[in-house]
């Protein structure tokens, strides 16, 4: 291709005349054959020139002028055809409209296009066939100019279309072919409306920047003959058509967007109209090419619209005319084919929309709807005469109104606009007519409110009324009330409306600046003293106590009713009941409904039952029986059934918790729940509330169960080392009676084991079927006070429920601790003296209470004292030969004497201190065949006067260091005379003296004195 130019610039500088020729069509290329134009033919001797394809889409220019043979070529999808003037034997699919159409007709209406004016064009022979050719643009014999255009710039363009040479909008037609910022341009008049300097949709592309030759409007400022996509996202040359980048349009040839991607982004329109927006005040995104045109040639014979209206709006599928002909007043925005009726209907006054709704005057339409409105073109613009809502404090948009003469600074009733609440409304949703309604608008008296008594103002049968002396006042107003509550009238509070920005709206006294913040109507009080939140019920309305979620439900004559939380899923009717509501129902799914307006109807009993003092049959579900129950049977706490005090004890009645979709115990009082598992401190072990009792060791051992502040008593020793031990195996139900009553302090035993003293002990003990050991069968009982009764209770040094000691002893009696641990040294504690016979004793001659012991043994006491003692427990039992020999025998006598076998004194043994025994083993003295259980019989003649008791016997251990205790007293009987001594001589001392015996007379069986007692002293 490079040495084919070169050639033909080669051949061209040599043939031609002038200098710089520039025609490629004449290098290395001759008029005919396989490079040329033209066919020659010889036809009757004279050579003849025809051409081939001289016009069409496929014409001759493209057999060169084509993508494979130059890198500015072209093929049939590249001719633009928005009218469908042309076939270019193509799908729809398969244009791309990026060049200028060079096989369309010479005459195209819709296109402004006339055929040409000048000569050579119309001596072409595609003019003459009445289409337009490559030819008809560049000329093919030319030597001028790098694209061989046949008239200079844009005179070419206006050759054809000259009837859209026009600088007047209202012909239907842009103005063009002006300079853009001469002095009297529309950009120098009003700079405000126009970019001075084009702004480019996209400034990384300089294709898509307008083009200004000479400073001018041109046709080629927005259309390029070729190589044009309207888009700005494409680079606008040869090159990308030949690699594919330029993307398929609608042929209009624009050098950038007709639309911009979003509502509001630069298109063909604003890359030089300043201060237009889209549309867009709903999102509807309607830019400029949707309602105007460049060319809006209505080519019917009627005017075009002004302002390059178009006929027909281009979203529409309507098909719905617009005649908007006449500038200013003549205007046809409302009437019949109006431009704003075009799509869609005028809305009716009332509501959100004004009194000016009825008119079709455009200039009325104007006062709200101007083009420049910076909400979007002709959305509502309350803002062009006064801020929508006013909000400072001037006159304009955002501010007052002021309007020639009606200026509501000079009213007389003015309020400083920056400091009034209309904020306040509007951003809770209220529109102007909640207020205004009924207005006279623009009439010049400001202070149009309630005219018309309606809307949510009105709402219950209010009057609502202003008074705009001093501050203003709403008066009796729905907005401003408790909300009409049902069965309750109505209750207004008056709101100042000067000064009263922020004096309600977001303070914390919002909610009780109309009703009160803790409304006390109805049922509201009951529900708030528990501390439920509103949204419990206005969920939809309430975001908390103090704030609202969503202001359109708010004061909106409707009282919402949206359950949230625990009241999900509530239903309530017309007359203001509750239904199939979780909060009022027994938790397990079955309701109550209760009515609004009637507080008994949800007072505490209907919606489960409960204690009987309230007024519902007494709650038996689970194991609620078991704890209320005062009968005979009950076993359990016994609750009280009069009020809620008894409900208390388990559960926080009183609080938002008692309906949370959980069964809340009183956390106050330590209780807490794990599940179904513990209940403390009552049941510190697992326990179920819903299956039979609990057992008793669930109390009574291991972590104890506190009950009204009581620990229950530990009863943990009971299976191992009381009567439950393996050896005696005995339940709690063995001696408790299981459906008694139980936490009173109350007997609990059986009946068979309940009056006398001891008879719960004695009922087994005395039965040699049940207590098989005969040492623990028919105990006695003890004394509680000297020579008394047998009065003492078993339980007083026995816990039958096990101890650490034998026995089952109490480790503390009297408060003293007890140790018994070995039956032979554990009775008596001769550290602390107050071991187990000591602990009690205080009027006794031995074994007192903190006294030592020192004249009786301390250890083996049960050999004279047993439990099973007839007269009483413990009372001494043991035989004469406990202490001493039965009789004592002597250690040394005169002729040896054999004692200790039967017959000859049996149960005589040494006495332990010398002289003692005597004459004891002398069978006038004591029978060789007396035996202990003989007692007194045999000593009373000589020891106790007669007497066959213990009255002169003083038992002080041991003998040998109380040798004066012995006392010799003759029955009177055998004395001769009570005035004479009958024993004499002797020394009854303890050692460290010597004791002496002595001798007996004055006696029936000694009338002169004896010999002395013994031969040792």
């Amino acid at each position: 291709m490079k040495r084919f130019i070169a050639a033909f610039w080669l051949i061209l500088l040599t043939i031609s005349t002038a200098s710089a020729i520039e025609s490629p069509h004449i290098s290395n290329m001759s008029c005919s054959g396989t490079l040329g134009c033209h066919t020659i033919a010889l036809i009757d001797g004279v050579y003849v020139a025809t051409l081939v394809d001289a016009y069409g889409v496929n014409n001759l220019c493209l057999k060169c002028h084509n993508p494979q043979t130059m890198a500015r070529g072209f093929s049939a999808s590249d001719i633009a055809n928005p009218f469908g003037s042309t076939d270019t034997g193509l799908f729809p699919s398969e244009q791309l409209q990026t060049s200028h159409n060079w096989a369309g007709p010479v005459n195209m209406p819709a296109a402004g296009a006339q055929i040409s004016t000048d000569p050579a064009i119309l001596a072409l022979r595609p003019t003459k066939a009445g289409v337009i050719g490559c030819t008809s643009c560049h000329n093919h014999h030319s030597f001028t100019g790098d694209l061989l255009l046949r008239r200079p710039g844009d005179t070419l363009c206006l050759d054809c279309h000259r009837q859209r040479n026009q600088r007047d909008v209202q012909t239907g037609t842009h103005p063009v072919n002006f300079n853009y910022t001469s002095a009297t341009s529309k950009v120098k008049l009003t700079p405000a409306k126009f970019f001075k300097d084009p702004v480019n949709a996209n400034p990384a592309n300089s294709t898509s920047a307008m083009l200004f030759p000479s400073g001018k409007l041109v046709c080629t400022t927005c259309h390029a003959p070729h190589y044009a996509d309207s888009n700005a996202r494409t680079f606008d040359n040869a090159s990308s058509s030949t690699f594919g980048l330029l993307s398929s349009s609608r042929g209009r040839l624009l050098r950038t967007d007709v639309r911009g991607g979003s509502a509001n982004e630069v298109n063909i329109c604003t890359n030089c109209h300043a201060g237009k927006r889209a549309h867009n005040g709903k999102g509807q995104n309607i830019q400029c090419a949707d309602c105007h045109a460049a060319h809006v040639d209505p080519l019917d014979g009627t005017a075009p619209n002004v302002w390059l209206v178009r006929r027909y709006m281009n979203p529409l599928t309507t098909n719905t005319k617009v005649l908007n002909q006449y500038k200013d007043a003549g205007s046809n925005w409302a009437g019949p084919d109006g431009v704003c009726v075009a799509c869609h209907a005028i809305p009716a006054p009332g509501g959100n929309y004004p009194p000016e709704h009825t008119s079709t005057d455009p200039n009325v339409c104007r006062s709200c709807h101007v083009h420049d409105s910076a909400d979007g073109s002709f959305a509502a613009g309350c803002n062009s005469c006064h801020g929508n809502p006013p909000q400072i404090n001037a006159a304009g948009p955002s501010g007052y109104a002021s309007s020639g003469s009606s200026n509501y600074a000079t009213s007389g009733v003015f309020k400083d606009e920056s400091l009034t609440p209309h904020l306040a409304h509007t951003s809770r949703g209220l529109t102007c007519a909640a207020c205004h309604s009924g207005n006279q608008h623009a009439s010049g008296d400001f202070q149009q409110v309630f005219r018309t008594r309606s809307g949510t103002a009105a709402y219950y049968g209010a009057t609502p009324s202003y008074d705009p002396t001093g501050s203003g006042s709403c008066l009796t107003n729905y907005c401003h009330s408790n909300g009409a509550p049902s069965s309750v009238p109505p209750v207004y509070k008056t709101a100042t409306w000067a000064l009263g920005k922020n004096s309600i709206v977001g303070t914390p006294g919002e909610c009780s600046a109309c009703h009160d913040a803790a409304p006390g109507t109805n049922a509201h009080t009951a529900h708030l003293s528990r501390g439920y939140s509103c949204t419990l019920c206005h969920a939809a309305t309430a975001a908390s106590n103090s704030s609202i979620k969503d202001a359109s439900k708010h004061v909106n004559g409707i009282k919402e009713m949206s359950f949230s939380g625990a009241a999900l899923g509530t239903e309530i009717d017309v007359s203001d009941t509750c239904t199939t509501s979780y909060c009022h129902s027994n938790g397990r799914g079955v309701y109550s409904s209760p009515n609004w307006t009637m507080k008994a109807t949800g007072a505490c009993g209907t919606c489960h039952d409960t204690a009987t003092g309230l007024g519902s049959p007494l709650i038996a579900s689970g194991a609620h029986f078991a704890h209320f129950s005062t009968s005979a049977a009950a076993y359990g706490p016994m609750l009280t059934t009069q009020n809620s005090t008894g409900c208390q004890a388990c559960h926080n009645v009183s609080s938002a918790n008692h309906v949370n979709q959980s069964i809340d115990l009183n956390g106050t009082l330590g209780y807490q729940r794990n599940g179904t598992g513990t209940c403390t401190p009552c049941h510190a072990t697992q326990v179920n509330w819903n299956i039979g009792a609990v057992t008793c060791e669930s109390c009574h051992t291991g972590t104890l169960s506190v009950i009204n502040g009581v620990p229950a008593p530990n009863k943990s020793l009971a299976a191992t080392l009381g009567h439950g031990a393996p050896a005696i195996g005995k339940g709690c139900t063995a001696c408790h009676e299981r459906n008694a009553r139980h936490i009173n302090g109350g007997s609990r035993l059986q009946a068979q084991l309940s009056g006398s003293l001891n008879a719960d002990c004695r009922y087994c003990h005395d039965n040699s079927s049940v207590v098989v050991a005969e040492g623990f069968r028919n105990m006695s009982t003890h004394f509680l006070a000297k020579g008394g009764s047998q009065a003492m209770a078993c339980a007083q040094c026995h816990d039958p429920h096990g101890s650490t000691n034998l026995h089952m002893i109490k480790t503390v009696i009297n408060g003293k601790t007890i140790v018994f641990n070995d039956a032979m040294t554990g009775l008596v504690n001769t550290s602390t003296n107050q071991g187990l016979c000591q602990v009690c004793h205080t009027q006794t001659s031995h074994y007192r209470a903190g006294v030592p012991e020192t004249a009786h043994p301390t250890t083996n006491c049960l050999s004279c004292h047993d439990h099973r003692a007839t007269g009483g427990a413990f009372k001494p039992t043991g035989t004469c030969d406990a202490c001493h020999g039965y009789p004592p025998a002597p250690k040394a006598t005169i002729t040896p004497q054999l004692f200790g076998v039967q017959g000859s004194w049996s149960s005589a043994r040494y006495e332990d201190y010398s002289g003692g025994g005597g004459a004891h083993l002398v069978a006038a003295h004591v029978s060789p065949n007396a035996k202990p259980s003989e007692g007194w019989s045999n000593c009373a003649i000589c020891h106790n006067g007669g007497f066959t008791d213990s009255r002169n016997h003083k038992m002080t251990m041991p003998l040998k260091g109380n040798i004066e205790n012995v006392d010799v007293v003759v029955d009177p009987k055998y004395r001769f005379s009570t005035g004479f001594i009958i024993y004499t001589g002797a020394k009854r001392v303890s050692a460290p003296a010597e004791n002496v015996t002595g001798s007996c007379y004055n006696a029936s069986c000694h009338i002169t004195k004896s010999r002395r007692w013994s031969i040792e002293r």
